[in-house]
């Protein structure tokens, strides 16, 4: 098991995945334009003063304007268009979280599992050896046919095979969940290293 636990390393695909980020960062963009077109809604009124000189300064004027931007019904429908593209944003969001949450739990909980499963193939091998000696050593001291050792033998073997092929998807498992989280990058001599918060080998 990689420390610090299968849940951490669940948890962490959802952090550093480029699909929730993506998301994110597209929800916070559309929700900043709709910030701006609900503020936008009503426009600015602007006053301003304007100087008027003509012949060589014997006239001058001065004038002061005011203006109020027109079509603020335009304006209304386009904070609400940009509103409602912020809601969905962030309700995709929301789905590529739960999609990757629900892929990350799966990948922590099949890693588990088989980790487990090599356990207990690792245990009945070992049991099936001990058997396997008894039955020679018995059979060195002429207490056990040759049958019964040929058959533990051959149950041996099988429980051999079988932790073998065990062991291959724990540590496949293992090895697809911490590649997802990132605890494994591609060195500039473009060999595979281990990040520094990796874990260990099952």
């Amino acid at each position: 098991m990689p420390e610090p636990g299968w849940r951490h390393w669940g948890d962490r695909i959802v952090a550093v995945s480029h699909e929730v980020t993506l998301a994110q960062g597209r929800a916070e963009l559309e929700a900043n334009r709709a910030e701006r077109a609900r503020l936008d809604r009503r426009a600015n009124p602007t006053v301003g003063l304007r100087a008027l000189s003509e012949r060589g300064g014997d006239e001058t004027a001065l004038g002061v304007f005011f203006s109020v931007p027109l079509g603020t019904g335009a304006r209304r429908a386009v904070a609400a268009e940009v509103a409602g593209q912020a809601m969905a944003a962030e309700a995709d969001a929301d789905a590529v979280r739960i999609e990757v949450q629900r892929h990350a739990r799966a990948l922590a909980a099949r890693a588990e599992t088989q980790v487990a499963a090599w356990t207990l193939a690792k245990e009945g091998l070992d049991a099936q050896r001990q058997e396997t000696a008894r039955l020679e050593q018995g059979r060195g001291l002429g207490g056990v046919a040759l049958a019964p050792l040929l058959a533990a033998r051959r149950r041996e073997r099988e429980a051999a095979m079988a932790e073998v092929e065990s062991r291959a998807a724990a540590y496949g498992a293992t090895a697809r969940l911490l590649l997802d989280a990132h605890a494994f990058w591609i060195n500039d001599d473009g060999h595979s290293g281990e990040g520094h918060d990796a874990p260990a080998a099952p």
